[in-house]
């Protein structure tokens, strides 16, 4: 993203230095028209913060290293796009408009920015609301992801038969349990616990203990569940 964002850098800055030099390039004067009278500077104004609030979003977009990130502040990209092609439209409009009042062109200036500045603050907000529920619901699976996956590695390494099988009901237990964990904190710090008895029980051979851990394990895991659904 950092080359693109090198190859941007250039393109803007062409593009801000062509406009520039047709802008100032113009007679001052010709038969009707004055260069620098009526809305002239509002529009320049326009045009010029149009193209640092473009450069502003696209610098902040390359910058992004993040593939979710990228995806998700793909609309500031457009919305920038389109809020350069709106301020060159209304910009060169007022700027070669004779005798076109100042105040007319601040209130065209303030309206397309104004606009596009909300327009751009509720699209980030967007992705920030995205970004943060997908990171909870990335939080909310992941207790139940790591210890399906410590009771599957549990059963291959059970001294027993008896423990293996204990640890094969774990193991079905948590594979097959609700996967969203929002509100079974305390339940689930519980079966963590539980789970570090459980295992050492079924390494060591000790049957009776991890069948009595096992079971236990199986309720905790319910009570989750049934917490879990309580929550959605």
């Amino acid at each position: 993203m950092k080359k693109l964002l090198k190859g941007y850098l250039v393109v803007w800055a062409v593009a801000v230095a062509i406009f520039n030099i047709i802008v100032f390039a113009v007679p001052n004067e010709s038969e009707k028209y004055v260069k620098f009278g009526g809305a002239f500077w509002a529009g320049y104004a326009l045009i010029m913060l149009s193209f640092l609030g473009q450069l502003a979003v696209s610098v902040f977009f390359f910058r992004s290293e993040n593939t979710e990130k990228v995806f998700l502040n793909l609309p500031l990209i457009r919305i920038g796009r389109s809020c350069l092609i709106v301020s060159l439209i209304c910009g060169a409009a007022l700027m070669v408009i004779p005798d076109c009042p100042q105040w007319v062109g601040a209130i065209v200036a303030a309206l397309v920015l104004g606009f596009y500045i909300i327009a751009a603050a509720r699209a980030r907000i967007a992705a920030e609301a995205v970004s943060y529920v997908g990171a909870n619901a990335a939080a909310n699976t992941a207790f139940v992801k790591e210890y399906t996956a410590r009771a599957e590695q549990l059963v291959s390494s059970a001294a027993t038969p008896a423990g293996k099988a204990a640890a094969e009901k774990v193991f079905e237990a948590l594979r097959y349990s609700n996967k969203s964990g929002r509100g079974t904190g305390d339940i689930e710090a519980e079966i963590a616990s539980v789970f570090t008895v459980f295992a050492d029980a079924v390494r060591s051979g000790d049957d009776a203990a991890a069948a009595d851990r096992g079971a236990a394990l199986a309720r905790l895991i319910s009570e989750r569940d049934v917490a879990a659904k309580a929550e959605k």
